[in-house]
């Protein structure tokens, strides 16, 4: 059985706006994650919105959102935070929250490499097999955007980002990657500043997140 590994990903939409401006609204989105499906409808919006709904309703809708949850999770313990509290407003206006966030749909700046599994909702810690891809390393954005143009291979999503502990448990240097959006692309090898890798399939643990690339939020 081969062991779960833990893969970065980044998404960069502010600096993708500067280089190709605003996605427009219209642009078709990802694949909803099915688990969010399913805790959107277990959160149900009517049992929300009905002010004649009890503590007990409520917290009712919960256990059954944290029942499909399979891994612990940010979500997981927002919505046990929520489950303790006595007044049904205050849950209420919780689970709207939780709701709003589960809805979230990253902007769709490119396609996914083939067979790749869709993103992971905000908050949910999920176990994910990716198949086996091919991707270009190296130092910077500019570097490896500058590698697939002259090859003419359309960007894809995501932009995966490896932060290795250095001593004492410190981040070293990141190193950035572009996944082509097929294997059959390119050849492997060292081209420039960019080196092109095969990568086998994996078994990996994904943790949805939203919001700007911080040290602090990357921690």
């Amino acid at each position: 059985m081969r062991k779960p590994v833990a893969l970065a990903v980044a998404a960069f939409s502010s600096l993708g706006y500067a280089l190709f401006g605003a996605p427009d609204p219209g642009d078709e989105t990802f694949p909803r994650p099915e688990i969010a499906v399913e805790l959107l409808k277990a959160l149900d919006e009517t049992l929300v919105a009905d002010e004649s709904a009890t503590v007990d309703d409520l917290r009712a809708a919960i256990d059954e959102s944290l029942g499909l949850l399979a891994e612990p999770s940010p979500l997981g313990e927002r919505l046990q935070q929520l489950r303790d509290l006595a007044d049904a407003g205050e849950l209420r206006s919780g689970i709207v929250s939780v709701r709003e966030s589960l809805a979230f749909e990253p902007v769709k700046e490119g396609d996914m490499p083939k067979d790749f599994p869709t993103f992971t909702p905000t908050g949910v810690v999920e176990v994910k097999e990716y198949p086996a891809y091919r991707r270009a390393e190296g130092k910077g954005f500019f570097t490896l955007f500058r590698h697939i143009t002259l090859r003419r291979i359309a960007m894809t999503v995501p932009v995966e980002v490896q932060m290795p502990k250095g001593e004492r448990g410190r981040m070293a240097d990141r190193s950035m990657a572009f996944l082509y959006g097929d294997r059959s692309l390119g050849e492997p090898g060292r081209q420039g500043q960019v080196t092109v890798v095969d990568v086998s399939e994996k078994t990996v643990v994904a943790l949805g997140v939203r919001g700007e690339s911080t040290a602090a939020s990357t921690r």
